[in-house]
């Protein structure tokens, strides 16, 4: 069944690091339960990162790469609802289009317990679409790409966990923010203390009936995806029966683990 395969880009992923190497990166730099890459040497970590393809524009075809480390989950991948302008650290990405809107991300541990963290948080994990962000008009479509992420058995770098990448398009996307931004005024207008977060959480989308039914906008023209079966990752608009992630299982919800066993909030 399409989309039953978690790891569908699998092809795709590049390990750049010995195992060794990157365990002692990960020594070194850690404080408590965190990985502050921010502080890890340029030439010993920043440059040593495979390049990956993120998205492409279905407008003007423009490639959206970035420098993503899937080595690991201490990488920086614990989810967050606002960090829509890039995947992984913005000063890592290259993207050169008019007619981006918005990226979110979201980390699927594929029924995995994350037992190499002492602690892991994640607010998104089954993608979703947002309704508002692909009108009709403007016209506005949502890229869907994925890259497994690794973590280190038997001193291998094994793929357990999937990125999955939302990348948004419109011919106008300041039309596309502008309700969204009158919305983030209004809600902080009233309650200083609020933030609501820039894109939509899962709160949010579980008030929109179809947000996760991923097979549906595709069959409605907005929603393609990168081929993950095609060596240069060709940007796909259909067949809708050909689209590969139409069963993505997960919580739909914030979830949080410490030390392997799963929290509430």
């Amino acid at each position: 069944m399409p989309g039953a395969n978690p790891l569908l880009t699998l092809r795709h992923v590049q390990i750049t690091f010995e195992p060794q190497a990157y365990q002692e990166l990960i020594r070194t730099y850690s404080i408590d339960s965190l990985f502050p890459r921010s502080d890890i040497p340029a030439a010993a970590y920043w440059d040593r990162l495979p390049t990956y393809l993120i998205s492409r524009c279905p407008f003007c075809g423009d490639r959206y790469t970035g420098a993503l480390d899937t080595h690991s989950l201490h990488a920086g991948w614990m989810t967050q609802a606002d960090q829509w302008e890039s995947v992984g650290t913005p000063k890592r990405q290259q993207r050169d289009c008019a007619h981006f809107v918005a990226v979110q991300s979201f980390v699927n541990l594929n029924g995995l317990r994350p037992t190499e963290q002492a602690y892991f948080s994640n607010q998104l994990d089954v993608p979703f679409v947002m309704p508002p962000f692909v009108p009709d008009d403007p016209r506005s479509v949502a890229v869907l790409h994925s890259l497994p992420i690794c973590r280190i058995e038997q001193d291998r770098f094994v793929p357990r966990y999937s990125l999955y990448m939302m990348t948004y398009y419109s011919l106008n996307p300041a039309a596309i923010w502008a309700p969204r931004r009158k919305l983030i005024a209004n809600f902080s207008h009233d309650d200083p203390e609020a933030r609501l977060p820039m894109l939509f959480n899962s709160d949010e989308a579980s008030a929109h009936p179809h947000a996760w039914d991923r097979q549906v906008w595709v069959e409605r023209g907005k929603l393609q995806w990168l081929d993950p079966d095609s060596a240069e990752l060709a940007l796909r608009a259909g067949p809708a029966a050909a689209f590969p992630y139409r069963r993505i299982d997960g919580y739909r919800h914030e979830c949080t683990f410490r030390h392997g066993r799963r929290w509430w909030f």
